[in-house]
């Protein structure tokens, strides 16, 4: 694909996981993901001293970085096979500038840190597109997430496309469904290892899985948005970006958090393999 300028918004998080505190958020996720693509990344996040993947940000062409007292902190567990969430520290709010010029904005907050004004104001040349996790949970005093119903999905009109996952909404029913695909364009929901649904005004298409060997699941959503955003900014059909959204996200569960990722060679491999075993 053709050199794309991408603005991508939220928290970078340090991830308490089973296998140890791992850099994470699906800021940092998807940031990544359209770098695979060759899209020039401006990352703007909020971050502490304490942030673990200092690293990976050298791989971005540009980060604003504002200053917090601590880096946005999760403790993420496997309870019966739901992930159970806890905020453990938020490194405060996101209101920022955005670049004058810029080709895709990529809206990723993960504890309600972006305002959704800033949906209002962007003005990308090409596409709008927000990963809704972080509007759609609540946190107790003791951190613990659940779902909640954000301020309205007219807020996320401008927006071409949105995208969040069945867990996302467990137990806020189905009118959510309902009213933002009609505010939206491109709604993409997400159903780990089921694959994925879009909907979009040419219709409804069911994303069927790449099957993997899943390690840890953290980031895949974020993947597959930014993929399936990159792809369609650079002038794919809906099913052709469907095909990559749904191979990068897959590959990203095969390793343990951002290592996970796949390098643009072993992804256009797997998108190959993926295209082969459907038309056989």
């Amino acid at each position: 694909m053709s050199a794309l300028s991408a603005v991508v918004v939220g928290h970078v998080t340090n991830d308490v996981l089973a296998e140890g505190i791992r850099p994470g958020g699906a800021a940092l996720y998807a940031g990544l993901a359209a770098r695979v693509l060759g899209a020039e990344v401006t990352l703007i996040t909020r971050l502490g001293p304490d942030f673990v993947g200092r690293a990976l940000l050298e791989r971005f062409a540009r980060v604003e970085a504002l200053p917090a007292a601590r880096t946005t902190t999760f403790d993420e567990r496997i309870d019966r096979g739901h992930r159970v969430v806890r905020l453990l520290a938020h490194a405060g709010p996101l209101d920022v500038t955005l670049p004058a010029r810029f080709d895709v904005l990529l809206a990723c907050p993960v504890a309600d840190e972006v305002p959704l004004s800033l949906l209002r104001t962007a003005r990308p040349r090409l596409l709008l597109a927000a990963g809704l996790q972080g509007w759609l949970r609540a946190f107790d005093a003791g951190g613990r997430a659940s779902p909640r119903l954000p301020a309205g999905p007219a807020a996320f009109s401008r927006c071409n496309l949105v995208s969040y996952s069945e867990e996302d909404v467990r137990g806020l029913g189905p009118e959510l469904a309902g009213s933002l695909r009609a505010a939206v364009p491109v709604v993409a929901v997400t159903r780990g290892a089921d694959g994925a649904r879009i909907d979009a005004p040419e219709g409804g298409l069911d994303v069927r899985p790449l099957p993997v060997n899943t390690l840890e699941a953290t980031g895949a959503g974020d993947v597959f948005l930014a993929t399936l955003a990159m792809r369609l900014a650079a002038g794919d059909s809906l099913p052709e970006a469907a095909d990559w959204a749904a191979c990068a996200g897959a590959l990203t569960v095969t390793g343990v958090g951002t290592e996970g990722v796949p390098d643009l060679a072993r992804l256009s491999a797997a998108v190959e393999r993926y295209r082969l075993t459907r038309e056989a």
